[in-house]
């Protein structure tokens, strides 16, 4: 029993770790990209309308 929660608990650790280091890798993508999802969509349809009335 004992060595079942010694398991459960470096399980529980290792998945912490591997959310923590996710976010993290998120949060520095999004510093090196300051634009938002949305804003970013915006940019591109954007471009998009100004193609078309060019055409």
């Amino acid at each position: 029993m004992q060595k079942d929660s010694v398991l459960e608990r470096s399980y529980i650790n290792d998945f912490h770790r591997q959310n923590s280091m996710g976010a993290l890798k998120e949060a520095q993508s999004m510093l090196l990209h300051p634009y938002s999802r949305e804003q970013k969509l915006a940019q591109i349809n954007s471009l998009r309308q100004n193609n078309r009335i060019k055409k």
